[in-house]
C-alpha cells in the first residue's frame, strides 16, 4: 500500500484517533456481531436493544473511512485502471463508488419495502447488511494491519481481503434470508434478496465492466 499521500495519511489519522475516543463502543459490539454470525436472531436481538443498536451506528460510521482507505490502497473493488493514478484520484473514485453502492441499496430498499411487512423484521432485515459490513470491515482491518507487519505483498493482502469480505457475505445473505422467510416464507425472500443485493451489485460491476 502506497503512504506518499499526505492527505491519505493524515484522513488515517484522523480514523485512527477518532477510534480511539469511541474504542468503549468498538469494544462492546464487536462480541454482538459475532454473535450474528451464530444465529439469525441475534440480528433482531441486536436491534431490539438501543445501546447497542445505537453503538452499532457510530461503528459503522466511523468505519466508512477506513474502508474507502482500505479499498483505495489494496483496491479490493479490482479496477485495472485505478493503478495507474494517483492515490488522491483513486480514493476520491473509491468513495464515490462506495456512495454509489449505497445510494442504490437506500434507494431500491425503499421502493421494495413491503407495506404490510413486520416493522420490527423490516428493522432488523435491513440493519443486518450494517452488522456484517461492520464486523467485516474491522476483522480486514485487523487482518490487513497483521500481514502489513509481516511484509506480505498488496496482491496477497487483497486476495486475503476478498477471501474473507466474500465469507462474511455469505453469511450475511443467509441471515437476510432466514429473517425475511420468517415472516413471508423462503421464495419472497430469494426475491428480494435478488432485487435487494444482487441488483446494487450487478449494476455497479457491469458499470466496472464498461468503463
Amino acid at each position: 500500500m502506497e503512504h506518499g499521500s499526505y492527505l491519505l495519511m493524515s484522513l488515517g489519522l484522523v480514523a485512527l484517533i477518532a477510534a480511539l475516543v469511541y474504542l468503549r463502543a468498538f469494544v462492546t459490539i464487536v462480541p454482538s456481531l459475532f454473535a450474528c454470525c451464530l444465529r439469525w436472531k441475534e440480528v433482531i436481538n441486536l436491534e431490539d436493544s438501543a445501546s447497542l443498536a445505537r453503538m452499532r451506528n457510530i461503528v459503522f460510521s466511523m468505519i466508512m473511512l477506513p474502508f474507502v482507505l482500505m479499498a483505495t490502497g489494496y483496491n479490493i473493488f479490482c479496477l485495472e485502471f485505478l493503478d495507474n493514478m494517483g492515490p488522491e484520484l483513486r480514493f476520491a473514485i473509491c468513495l464515490g463508488i462506495t456512495a454509489v453502492y449505497f445510494g442504490l441499496r437506500m434507494t431500491i430498499a425503499a421502493i421494495m419495502r413491503p407495506s404490510t411487512f413486520n416493522h420490527k423484521l423490516w428493522g432488523a432485515y435491513m440493519s443486518c447488511f450494517r452488522d456484517f459490513f461492520t464486523l467485516n470491515t474491522l476483522e480486514c482491518l485487523a487482518i490487513t494491519g497483521i500481514l502489513a507487519l509481516c511484509n506480505c505483498s498488496d496482491n496477497a493482502i487483497r486476495s486475503t481481503i476478498l477471501i474473507i469480505s466474500a465469507v462474511n457475505y455469505s453469511i450475511h445473505l443467509l441471515r437476510r434470508m432466514q429473517i425475511f422467510a420468517s415472516a413471508r416464507g423462503v421464495f419472497s425472500s430469494i426475491l428480494y434478496l435478488c432485487a435487494l443485493e444482487f441488483l446494487p451489485s450487478g449494476i455497479l460491476i457491469a458499470a466496472a465492466i464498461l468503463f
